[in-house]
């Protein structure tokens, strides 16, 4: 066996990556069983008991065509009135090489002169132009096309079989469904796939002529990627960009007399059947859940730099592998190639890559290279190379499977959004690709702010918007607080303050922020509870505003506690912090209400708010607590020890209304006659009550030594209580 590197064959663009299969395949079959394939340093190689010169005569002199036509579209050659030369000359040939592509083109002829025998047409030229009695604005063809692909499907050699499974299906309602890798069925605006590939191999095989075409330099250049003075000018359709024409191709400012070599237009053609496609499912609304193709998906209009989703096809996923194949083990990878996720098929550009990193390293693929089908003028479309995916292991993707029918209801809920919606979503699309890509905490981060971003604009929406959205997102763990990254203050202090749950009748924190029912957060709130919802302002506003929402809603429904009862809680440095040192309030508001759709209370996720309470206190920075914040801190503690002390929302009241002093007199005396030996506190710190005030939301831990620390400072303890701290 030698090793053979096809210097003309690279891993992009998706021409050349079809060369390679096509290639593969037809020497597999055609002239050595044993022969293997790899990709090295982008290159494609062969294991082969061939030389470079025998697979050069072997093409030349004894490569048999598969057939590749599309008699269903009329420029397929076979409604001219003069026949293409490619056409012509297959059906004229005796050579034993073309016998499988004349079996073809004889019963398509033979179907095609039935068909003009019963519409009363004297040549097929006519099917294409006569308008049929029954419609007048339609002709024969246009009327007849699903009977004619079916009736191909039906009579033709099983050798056209490749052929119809990659171009076109009509499922069981009488729809076409094409496969994106060949366009609508064969076609890409003028460009008919079929008639040109027919014409290529009359010129290049069939009847050569050396004086016009150098077919053995074309076909080396093609191979081995040597020099040749012998390219065309000619279209190579979608498959190449590059070779597409139009503005910055080629020298000058618009070149439209882009060369190619014929050569490349046979092996990508015939690399396409290898994408063969297949009808899985009837799905009315879904054409993608009909047609299943091999490593296809929707379009994701993230990852790159380009136009929207409603102008493109959709996207191919195409493997890259290090290790010599077969064929048949490479046709079995394609065969199956239905990219899966856990139990369903992956949908789109996100599902696909995480289907990558958690099943791809099974089959021995090192990379996938991603291909989006965008138009690009008219109805042409072009393969535009979105980068390449390394394939490796990584479980930890597993937890966007929580955010993925987020990122879905967010999306699909509107059909015509309006602009401040339009943004957002497609930020939340792209934020989620990223996530998905590179899993790191900035991503992670950026993405929770998206759905934060996301939640605000629900929660400031009117009443018509949540009947676009009937029910409240939710079903995060806490482990999105952890892979935001706990080194971040305000991935602390906004995860402490979403966790706050329900009190008896006043709801979570939710509730306040973004209108859910406080007894069922599943659910929006009816009219009789939407008075617990406080509109945004200000952070130090907002919170102080939910802050005393819920004190007054405990007083009203006789609760013995403040209604701050968490998850999560955190050092009272923190709580500093975000008081005397300020925060990036907008990013902290968007974790909040990312944050807020955490199933906090969800009895499964114990263990996981155990292990973020634990990390959460090792990142706390070295304040000092300021006597004003502990005193009213002690007030409203949820901490056992101090339940004596009846619900009082004056002194939040008098901090709204900046009169500091006189809230520290009421608080002292309220717990004074509650049996606490408190001290006097005078307002002295350079902070806003306002921001005192929103600050006593925070929920932070009540462990001896820092309730030492808050507690002490404003209640004498005894020496039994000093002693044990």
């Amino acid at each position: 066996m030698t090793i053979i590197s096809l210097n003309g064959i690279k891993s992009t663009p998706l021409a050349s990556y079809l060369k390679a299969l096509a290639v593969f395949r037809i020497l597999s079959i055609q002239k050595d069983r044993n022969i293997r394939a790899f990709w090295k340093d982008s290159t494609f190689c062969l294991d082969t008991n061939l030389s470079e010169n025998e697979i050069v005569e072997f093409f030349l002199n004894e490569y048999s065509p598969s057939p590749i036509c599309s008699p269903w579209n009329g420029g397929s050659g076979f409604y001219d009135k003069s026949p293409p030369p490619g056409l012509d000359a297959l059906r004229k040939s005796t050579h034993p090489r073309y016998n499988d592509y004349r079996e073809v083109i004889t019963t398509i002829d033979t179907y095609l002169n039935g068909l003009c025998e019963k519409h009363g047409l004297k040549q097929p030229v006519e099917i294409k132009t006569v308008k049929v009695l029954e419609n007048k604005k339609k002709t024969v063809m246009e009327v007849m096309k699903t009977d004619l692909i079916e009736a191909m499907r039906s009579n033709l050699p099983d050798s056209y079989v490749p052929w119809m499974n990659t171009s076109v299906f009509i499922d069981s309602q009488g729809e076409k469904h094409f496969n994106l890798l060949v366009g609508s069925g064969g076609n890409d605006g003028n460009l008919e796939f079929g008639c040109n590939f027919m014409d290529y191999l009359e010129s290049l095989i069939i009847n050569p002529n050396p004086k016009k075409l150098d077919t053995q330099a074309l076909l080396a250049h093609s191979l081995f990627g040597s020099f040749t003075n012998s390219l065309i000018v000619k279209s190579i359709g979608q498959f190449d960009p590059f070779l597409s024409g139009g503005f910055n191709q080629g020298h000058g400012f618009v070149n439209k007399d882009i060369k190619i070599n014929p050569w490349d237009y046979i092996f990508i053609m015939e690399g396409a059947l290898v994408h063969s496609a297949s009808i899985v499912r009837r799905n009315e609304s879904d054409s993608w859940g009909i047609l299943s193709i091999p490593f296809g998906v929707r379009q994701s209009s993230y990852g790159y730099t380009s136009s929207a989703e409603e102008n493109s096809r959709g996207e191919l996923w195409f493997p890259m592998w290090e290790n010599p194949v077969t064929w048949p083990e490479l046709k079995h990878l394609f065969a199956e190639g239905r990219s899966a996720l856990g139990s369903g098929k992956s949908e789109n550009g996100s599902d696909f890559i995480r289907s990558i990193f958690l099943l791809g390293v099974d089959r021995g693929i090192s990379e996938f290279r991603r291909y989006s089908f965008l138009e690009r003028r008219g109805k042409a479309f072009i393969a535009q190379d979105n980068g390449v995916f390394p394939v490796k292991y990584r479980p930890d993707v597993r937890i966007l499977d929580e955010m993925q029918s987020i990122v879905d209801y967010f999306s699909r809920n509107f059909k015509s959004p309006p602009a401040s919606w339009t943004s957002a979503l497609r930020r939340l699309g792209e934020a989620f690709f990223q996530a998905t890509v590179d899993l790191s905490e900035g991503a992670f981060l950026d993405l929770m702010r998206n759905v934060g971003r996301m939640e605000r604009l629900l929660a400031r929406g009117s009443d018509k918007l949540k009947t676009t959205f009937p029910k409240p997102v939710y079903g995060l763990s806490p482990a999105w607080v952890i892979k935001c990254g706990l080194q971040i203050p305000e991935v602390r202090l906004a995860a402490a303050v979403a966790s706050i749950g329900r009190s008896g009748k006043v709801g979570p924190i939710r509730t306040n922020i973004s209108g859910v029912s406080p007894s069922k957060p599943w659910e929006w709130a009816k009219d009789s509870d939407r008075n617990q919802k406080c509109n945004e302002s200000t952070v130090h506003d907002f919170l102080g505003s939910v802050l005393q929402r819920r004190m007054l809603d405990a007083v009203r429904f006789e609760l013995n506690s403040p209604p701050l009862f968490s998850a999560l809680r955190l050092d009272p440095s923190d709580a500093v912090w975000f008081m005397t040192c300020g925060v990036d309030t907008e990013l902290f508001m968007d974790l909040l209400f990312a944050f807020s759709i955490i199933e906090w209370s969800n009895e499964k996720h114990e263990a996981g708010i155990y292990e973020l309470n634990t990390k959460l206190r090792q990142y706390a920075p070295k304040m000092i607590y300021p006597r004003e914040y502990c005193l009213m801190k002690t007030l409203y503690s949820t901490d056992s020890s101090l339940k004596n002390i009846p619900l009082d929302t004056a002194p939040l009241k008098l901090l709204a209304s900046s009169k500091p002093d006189k809230a520290f007199e009421h608080a002292v005396r309220r717990l004074r006659t509650s049996g606490f030996n408190a001290y006097n506190v005078d307002f002295s710190i350079s902070v806003s009550p306002e921001k005192l005030l929103s600050t006593l939301i925070i929920p932070v831990t009540t462990g001896k030594n820092n309730r030492y620390n808050l507690t002490g400072k404003v209640i004498k303890m005894s020496k039994k209580e000093d002693t044990e701290s």
